[in-house]
């Protein structure tokens, strides 16, 4: 499956599958993360730092099951991404109720930086829970940039271990913007290497 970069992107969500509030829907929030890093990568710090501290458990599941299993209990589902809408369509993930392209690039030569997108992504959020009128448990999907994008780039190529570090980094971004939310309250984060990920680490982030 092919699928295409965009230069410009979007600051709302677009409705894609219709969602029906239930006063029954109650929860943890779930942000799920897809890092394009292997878990088991040394060059993450700050989640070993949380595997040491014993606030993460791993557990076997694919994406598009974990997706449809909270579909399944109601959460409204909320993607955000660089790939074109065509990909909400792809087997790897499940129903998807909102859609957000974000930009890849902040000009020709640059790239946008993991912090950017992720405060993009939430500014997003921001926007579509103030027009909704009733509650209801979301879950936000972010797919970060693999690192062969980093070709876009003019100047040299990150690193592997260099790409690593900034990207583990990414993590603190999400956190950060979590807990800038009280609507967000309380949540969790699901950490995936990419959409073909069977395993994923959840971190309890209440």
């Amino acid at each position: 499956m092919v699928l295409s970069v965009i230069v410009y992107g979007q600051n709302y969500f677009e409705q894609t599958l219709d969602y029906n509030v239930s006063n029954d829907s109650k929860g943890f929030n779930f942000i799920i993360l897809l890092n394009q890093l292997p878990s088991n990568s040394v060059d993450q710090p700050v989640l070993n730092q949380l595997k040491r501290k014993k606030i993460t458990s791993e557990f076997s599941s694919q994406l598009n099951r974990t997706i449809f299993e909270l579909y399944k209990k109601n959460y409204q589902i909320l993607l955000s991404t660089y790939f074109h809408k065509n990909l909400i369509l792809s087997p790897e993930l499940g129903p998807i109720h909102q859609y957000h392209q974000f930009e890849i690039r902040k000009s020709k030569e640059n790239l946008n930086s993991d912090r950017k997108i992720v405060e993009a992504t939430f500014n997003a959020v921001d926007k579509f829970v103030t027009q909704e009128k009733q509650y209801r448990p979301l879950c936000i999907i972010i797919i970060l940039p693999p690192k062969d994008k980093a070709s876009l780039e003019k100047a040299p190529i990150y690193s592997i271990s260099s790409f690593n570090l900034k990207r583990d980094f990414a993590f603190v971004n999400v956190y950060h913007e979590i807990h800038k939310r009280r609507y967000l309250f309380p949540s969790k984060v699901i950490i995936y290497e990419n959409l073909l990920s069977k395993n994923a680490i959840l971190v309890n982030n209440s």
